[in-house]
């Protein structure tokens, strides 16, 4: 029998209030270890190390136990339960007042982690509701969140003037330009042209690849020469309806491809953009014939998203300020 081997029979072999701080340890957690747990403790893997994982267990030294009875009286909600077996400590009333204070403690947390606006939850968001920030309804610039709380969207916004930082570029208006244009499928549609005629409506704009990854912007090059729309475009215009002097309710346009007449080159039929590099082109839309009554008032934004596609982040430079 080796010397370790030996030092664990006879650890084994005595009550185990006689190991070190074991005593001043089960005093404080007022339970009483039985032998079978000791023999547990020291029937683990790794031989070389039982003697001291069976000794940390309990204290390991009495200076420690020593210094933990001394705080022993905050735990005197804690009883030993009658009968057979291994004693399981069980909460007293002392033991709920800490409960009690601990639940204020997280609803308190909650409030601050969660946040809440203008009566809207938003998980793990440091924005405030839109509407709560004055972004929506008094036009001010920031970032805020809208939509129901369990599926929430973060809102950027700024002016016309300004840069609009994504995530993953920086937008910037550089040119409007508005010219009608003839709708071949306007008679599907007579609400939005009712004579034909719809509104082509351009912005120039450049686009700032701000991440370390190549940045593709539209659809790249491989599309189809004829005009067409894409399917999950990263830049939409948002009008409001003329029958709605808020601009509460508005109506997106995607942008068109290739569209006749509309200026080039087309930003949103470029290679991808390297990082660092700033990207200028033109982005087209085909609007109502009434868009030019509505584009300057409030609700009249470009809409920007993140490239992957997602919804859960929008970008707003404003037409109207």
């Amino acid at each position: 029998m080796t010397p370790l081997q030996r030092a664990a029979a006879d650890l084994i072999s005595k009550d185990v209030h006689e190991w070190p701080g074991a005593r001043e340890f089960c005093s404080l957690a007022r339970v009483k270890p039985s032998k079978s747990h000791a023999d547990s403790v020291l029937m683990r893997p790794h031989a070389p190390r039982q003697n001291e994982a069976a000794r940390d267990a309990f204290g390991v030294s009495r200076g420690l136990g020593a210094r933990l009875a001394d705080q022993k009286e905050a735990f005197e909600g804690f009883a030993t339960p009658s009968g057979p077996g291994t004693a399981r400590p069980t909460r007293g009333p002392s033991s709920m007042l800490i409960a009690i204070f601990c639940l204020l403690g997280a609803v308190a947390l909650a409030y601050l982690v969660v946040g809440v606006e203008d009566g809207q939850l938003h998980l793990f968001s440091r924005y405030p509701d839109c509407a709560a920030a004055g972004i929506d309804s008094a036009g001010n610039e920031g970032t805020c969140i809208e939509g129901p709380p369990t599926s929430p969207t973060t809102v950027n916004v700024v002016n016309r003037a300004r840069v609009l930082h994504m995530p993953e570029y920086n937008a910037r208006l550089l040119v409007t330009q508005i010219k009608p244009t003839l709708v071949s499928n306007a008679a599907e549609h007579r609400y939005y042209y009712p004579t034909g005629v719809g509104q082509l409506v351009s912005y120039k704009l450049s686009i700032t690849n701000t991440g370390k990854r190549p940045l593709l912007f539209g659809i790249g090059t491989g599309y189809e020469p004829q005009a067409s729309y894409s399917p999950s475009p990263d830049v939409e215009l948002m009008l409001p309806e003329p029958s709605d002097p808020t601009g509460d309710i508005v109506t997106p346009y995607p942008p068109i491809i290739d569209g006749h007449r509309a200026p080039v080159p087309s930003l949103l039929q470029q290679p991808p953009i390297a990082p660092n590099e700033t990207r200028t082109g033109w982005v087209s839309f085909i609007a109502p014939g009434w868009a030019l009554t509505v584009i300057t008032k409030p609700g009249a934004d470009i809409d920007f998203y993140k490239v992957d596609r997602t919804r859960g982040y929008r970008g707003s430079i404003r037409l109207w300020k």
